[in-house]
């Protein structure tokens, strides 16, 4: 394993040599690009503190603040690093921001709170889906943050009873999609005609 410096420490390739029966340790060496980004650190005026050179998913190391009686932290999180950041200090009362965006990425509403605040997102929807949360923990505030939206593919239960209300099967169909019935149910002295409802394309629970 090799590794070269690359536009002043912004990359690093990593020259990665593997043996099999059709190749030697002496061919090229497949070079592999880990991407950094830069975490600029700003006063309040805008001047720069400190620049970081991160790799993806890697933290940043803050410079020590002057004077930061009320320091709480950073405007962005910088314990997990996935694209450039310009940050921030935040001070005990500063104003955090928190961004909703639903599924296609666009901005529906933005909420204001201060440090380990908490908000409550907007109420989002997706037909064929529950919604279950946020992307990020919205009820402990500790830095800005755009959040999205988190569903999961509903699940509908189906349950066909007899006619004095037995349980005659239980079966889960994906939303949109088609159950199956049981076999015809049988009573003494009736002639079975038919269920009470259509299955073949649950968008709900069903009793049947």
């Amino acid at each position: 394993l090799t590794w070269s410096d690359n536009n002043g420490g912004k990359k690093y390739n990593y020259a990665v040599r593997t043996q099999s029966p059709t190749n030697h340790l002496s061919d090229d060496a497949m070079e592999v690009t880990l991407v950094k980004f830069n975490v600029v650190f700003k006063d309040l005026n805008g001047n720069v503190l400190k620049t970081d050179v991160v790799n993806f998913g890697g933290a940043a190391t803050a410079p020590t603040l002057q004077n930061a009686t009320d320091f709480v932290g950073w405007s962005k999180n910088i314990d997990y690093v996935t694209k450039d950041l310009e940050v921030t200090p935040r001070y005990k009362n500063s104003d955090f921001y928190v961004n909703f965006y639903n599924e296609n990425g666009e901005l529906v509403e933005t909420k204001t709170t201060k440090f380990k605040g908490s908000v409550t997102g907007p109420e989002i929807t997706k037909e064929g889906f529950n919604f279950i949360g946020w992307s990020e923990n919205i009820d402990t505030v500790t830095y800005d943050m755009d959040v999205y939206p988190v569903f999961e593919e509903k699940i509908c239960t189906v349950t066909f009873v007899d006619w004095d209300g037995t349980e005659l099967l239980k079966i889960e169909v994906k939303y949109g999609r088609a159950g199956y019935y049981p076999e015809d149910p049988s009573r003494r002295s009736y002639l079975f005609t038919g269920w009470s409802a259509d299955v073949s394309e649950v968008k709900d629970d069903l009793t049947v």
